[in-house]
């Protein structure tokens, strides 16, 4: 078994290439888990993509590959580890254990990626709500206000998807959201 370790610690370039295809996966495709905890949470307006509500069989094949990677990424740093510093078997154990806990933070940080932008995206619609409203002259309440913005954000992340460009709309907003945020708060310091 040990000689198995050492021989899998020998590619010791096998680590860094499971890490990394490890956080992408979670950051492109398994994002949608993390948006499903913010929604159980109370955040009702986040949106989550048509491919991953209608294709359970892909939802559970994202999930199966992302607990594989993983495992994978947290063997490998672990045999790599063990077999450039030799001890007795139990440290493999530990180490292994010990990157397994970080493969949960890693995945949390690279999936909560996506929702951090969605948030940039609902706020900058939030504002052009309020400014669209305020124009009119007639001002909503915080509960209409909400739903007139969920409801413009979901058409246009629908649109946004349907035209295969969900990523590049949410960075796109998400710039927007933050120049303006800059734009803000240097008028309110001057």
């Amino acid at each position: 078994m040990m000689d198995y370790i050492c021989s899998v610690g020998a590619f010791f370039w096998l680590p860094p290439i499971f890490w990394v295809t490890l956080f992408l996966w979670a950051r492109f495709l398994a994002y949608p888990v993390a948006l499903k905890r913010r929604i159980r949470m109370g955040k009702n307006w986040c949106y989550v993509p048509e491919w991953w509500s209608k294709k359970p069989l892909l939802r559970l094949g994202t999930l199966f590959f992302l607990v594989i990677l993983g495992v994978l990424a947290a063997f490998s740093s672990a045999a790599s580890l063990f077999s450039l510093f030799p001890s007795v078997p139990y440290w493999f154990v530990f180490m292994f254990l010990a990157f397994l806990i970080v493969v949960k933070p890693l995945t949390e940080f690279a999936m909560n990626g996506i929702y951090r932008l969605q948030v940039n995206a609902y706020f900058l619609e939030y504002k052009k709500q309020s400014e669209y409203y305020s124009k009119l002259g007639r001002p909503l309440s915080e509960d209409d206000l909400n739903g007139h913005t969920a409801w413009a954000f979901r058409n246009a992340m629908k649109k946004a998807e349907s035209e295969k460009q969900l990523l590049k709309y949410l960075r796109e907003r998400s710039k927007m959201e933050i120049a303006a945020e800059k734009e803000r708060s240097a008028y309110e310091q001057a």
